[in-house]
């Protein structure tokens, strides 16, 4: 399978290194997944992948969502007071699928951030922004995916691309 790098990308493996929440939002079906596949493929170190759209897992953390820091805690093997010099890189996908975690996510990153980066990714919606903006202020970083190329061409043919979105001549 041939890999197609987005023009989003770079921002993406930009903050791998930064000591903040990387929140991927965009429409449905604009790569999210597949970009947070793409970056699991090249961090460094251990993971814990979690699918908010598995029933199971929307269940789990929903009734419970200190079991976040179970899931942290078997990934890397320690507890989370004994992490030492381990670094693991946890991927939320379709994050706005279950609010509960986000009062979790900011205790972890708050007291073990240095350890534990967080990529999260969710569809745009104001629910997902209020959640991130009351629970993550000033942790978190959003990156905007782009709409989708079929849909910035056919915005650029009928020329008011940049009533649709802001970001697409970049």
């Amino acid at each position: 399978m041939e890999k197609i790098e987005r023009i989003f990308y770079p921002k993406l493996i930009k903050s791998i290194d930064k000591n903040i929440v990387t929140l991927l939002t965009g429409i449905r079906q604009c790569g999210k997944t597949t970009a947070m596949k793409y970056l699991s493929g090249i961090v460094p170190g251990k993971q814990l992948w979690i699918d908010c759209d598995m029933f199971q897992n929307q269940t789990r953390l929903a009734e419970n969502p200190q079991d976040l820091v179970a899931d942290i805690e078997e990934a890397v093997g320690k507890t989370l007071k004994n992490l030492g010099d381990e670094r693991l890189f946890v991927f939320i996908d379709e994050v706005q699928k279950i609010p509960q975690m986000f009062d979790t996510i900011k205790w972890i990153y708050d007291n073990f951030g240095e350890h534990i980066k967080f990529f999260l990714s969710g569809s745009s919606s104001l629910n997902l922004y209020q959640r991130t903006s009351e629970s993550l202020a000033g942790r978190e970083r959003p990156i905007q995916t782009p709409l989708p190329a079929a849909i910035r061409r056919l915005a650029a043919v009928r020329k008011f691309a940049g009533d649709i979105s802001p970001g697409i001549r970049q």
